[in-house]
């Protein structure tokens, strides 16, 4: 039977964590090792996953401390430090509630891809609020995953990724890296490295919006003009400028089709106006909805991009 490590990151996290825990003692599928790196919490959390642990046992459990990483070298710490053979690997956040068959669908899924491939499954969410109240839901991608869409945008969250062991590999083999969002970053290099990654329409678990969450999934106006405001303020580009770096150093595993598209897209990011435009279309890039694609190539006529 197939194993699956559980990597969760902590940080003051007591309000939510004993209902994810619950959620995902609860899995149809119970081939799991739940992995926890703790952030340095000041509050209850740890307390909270030991008796987790005392109850599920040692064998399901291994909690670690560590000294305010942040989130994403978190996560990329887990993913790198994680012993054990496990044949695939889900992210976990501390305040979401998994569906009871999150795992189960996500492994189905993965076993119709390519699995000696770096592989990837995410899905979309149900959106719910402090009081687990349904609020909305995330929005669907309708174009295929691809690595021409993963450099300009990152199609799920995190805590609904599952992968497998080559995507694993890759992961290690850069290690741990001073980027924004982990999450991004899996998929930038699934793709980059002619993996596979399977988009599930349907949510797989509820994803809670509150005033503490470190990245939502907001698809309001408001959060529209929030993303607008960090292009402007150069943080898209920033991440950018770190993604094209390390993807150069990563350069051994990646695709010869991924090498032409970033070697376009980092070339237009240092052009002229009308060169700029013209590089990004030969690179191809694209968000899935038009109305995104159309803000990034405002972004690039203002060298935001």
């Amino acid at each position: 039977m197939n194993q699956v490590a559980i990597l969760m990151t902590t940080y003051n996290g007591e309000k939510f964590l004993r209902e994810q825990l619950l959620s995902i003692e609860k899995q149809t599928y119970s081939h799991w090792h739940l992995f926890v790196f703790d952030d340095g919490s000041s509050d209850n959390t740890l307390s909270i996953l030991k008796d987790f642990q005392e109850r599920i046992g040692l064998s399901k459990v291994t909690i670690q401390q560590k000294n305010h990483l942040g989130c994403a070298k978190n996560f990329l710490s887990l993913v790198c430090e994680t012993t054990g053979d496990y044949d695939f690997y889900s992210y976990a956040d501390q305040d979401d509630i998994w569906d009871t068959d999150k795992l189960e669908r996500a492994i189905i899924a993965l076993k119709t891809l390519d699995l000696t491939l770096p592989a990837l499954y995410c899905s979309s969410s149900r959106l719910i609020n402090a009081e687990g109240n349904l609020i909305g839901k995330s929005p669907i991608c309708k174009r295929p995953p691809s690595f021409q869409n993963a450099l300009v945008q990152n199609i799920a969250a995190g805590n609904t990724m599952v992968f497998n062991k080559p995507a694993r590999s890759l992961l290690m083999k850069i290690g741990v890296i001073d980027i924004s969002i982990h999450d991004w970053w899996t998929y930038i290099v699934v793709t980059a490295c002619g993996g596979s990654v399977y988009y599930d329409e349907l949510p797989s678990l509820s994803y809670r919006q509150h005033a503490n969450n470190l990245i939502g999934l907001d698809t309001s106006i408001k959060a529209f003009l929030k993303s607008m405001l960090r292009t402007w303020e150069g943080k898209f580009r920033t991440w950018n400028e770190a993604h094209i770096r390390y993807l150069e150093d990563f350069s051994d595993f990646t695709s010869s089709q991924s090498k032409m598209t970033l070697a376009y897209f980092k070339k237009s990011r240092h052009s002229g106006l009308y060169q700029r435009i013209r590089l990004l279309q030969k690179a191809g890039v694209f968000r899935q909805h038009p109305l995104e694609t159309a803000k990034l190539y405002l972004a690039c006529v203002f060298n935001k991009v």
